[in-house]
C-alpha cells in the first residue's frame, strides 16, 4: 500500500522523482568510496558532527579528518558527473 501511495505521489511530481533518482544514485555510489572517506563524510555531512568528535571516534587528528571528508566529495562529484558522449559519437551534425 505504501509503495502505491509513493508511487503515484511521484508520478504526480515528476521533480519529486528526478531529487529521488539523484538521492539513489548518490547512496549507490556513496557506498563504493573508501571506507575511511565515506566514514568520515558521513559522520560529518548526514551525522552533523564537527571535526574534533569525528576525530576523537575515528582516532584520527582533525586535518586528516578534514582532507577524508574533502577527498569524499571529490569523488563523489566524480562519480556524478554525467558521462557526456564524444564529440563524433554524436548524430546531430550543424552545417
Amino acid at each position: 500500500m505504501l509503495y502505491k501511495v509513493l508511487f503515484n505521489d511521484l508520478i504526480s511530481n515528476p521533480r519529486k522523482a528526478v531529487i529521488l533518482a539523484v538521492h539513489r544514485r548518490a547512496q549507490a555510489r556513496h557506498a563504493t568510496a573508501a571506507t575511511e572517506y565515506r566514514r568520515c563524510f558521513t559522520l560529518r555531512h548526514m551525522e552533523r558532527r564537527s571535526y574534533n568528535e569525528i576525530a576523537a571516534i575515528v582516532h584520527l587528528p582533525p586535518g586528516t579528518v578534514k582532507s577524508h571528508v574533502h577527498r569524499a566529495k571529490l569523488e563523489l562529484r566524480r562519480m556524478l558527473r554525467p558521462v557526456r558522449p564524444s564529440a563524433s559519437a554524436d548524430p546531430v551534425r550543424t552545417a
